[in-house]
């Protein structure tokens, strides 16, 4: 149920993925515009039920339909592959392009610390690296939950601060 040319390309694709571990996603449609079968390869460490139910719900919104079955498959090197597979009742199947949901499930995977090391990046340019090894991993969870990257920018910059002669430091703020 899918071109030669297509299964070989879809094929090399993945096979570079081997070699260079990454967010992808693959779109088979069934000729008659019934259902899409998905690949989506995601990073292992980035792989969690949560991460499962908003790509799929991801899916079905964009093809309009529903969700007929999923498979993670944990695959030995450091991607998963997820097999979803989304049935449309009604209509026609709308032709989705791959790109932007690649980019979509990308923002999904995509970790507080990522947005700390994009921060840091961008606040600290080529001085940024000693922060990233410093700061990436400090913050306990319920610091993540409760305040984005650009907040912990402004608290590490209170933190840099802080030296023997100027042992506290205090910030009273209100989140918006």
């Amino acid at each position: 149920q899918i071109s030669s040319d297509r299964l070989a390309e879809i094929a090399q694709e993945i096979v570079k993925l081997e070699l260079m571990p990454r967010t992808r996603i693959f779109v088979r449609r069934d000729e008659f515009g019934r259902f899409a079968s998905i690949l989506v390869y995601v990073l292992r460490e980035r792989f969690t039920t949560e991460v499962r139910q908003r790509i799929c719900n991801l899916l079905c919104e964009a093809f309009q339909g529903h969700l007929s079955e999923f498979t993670p498959v944990f695959t030995v090197g450091p991607l998963v592959r997820l097999q979803v597979v989304i049935w449309k009742d009604d209509g026609p199947m709308p032709e989705v392009a791959e790109e932007p949901l690649e980019t979509a499930i990308e923002a999904i995977v995509r970790t507080w610390q990522d947005s700390l090391r994009d921060e840091l990046r961008h606040h600290y340019g080529a001085d940024a690296k000693p922060f990233v090894a410093k700061y990436l991993t400090a913050f306990p969870a319920g610091y993540e939950e409760n305040n984005a990257p650009e907040r912990a920018i402004e608290d590490i910059r209170r933190l840099e601060r802080l030296s023997p002669d100027n042992p506290v430091g205090i910030d009273f703020f209100r989140s918006a």
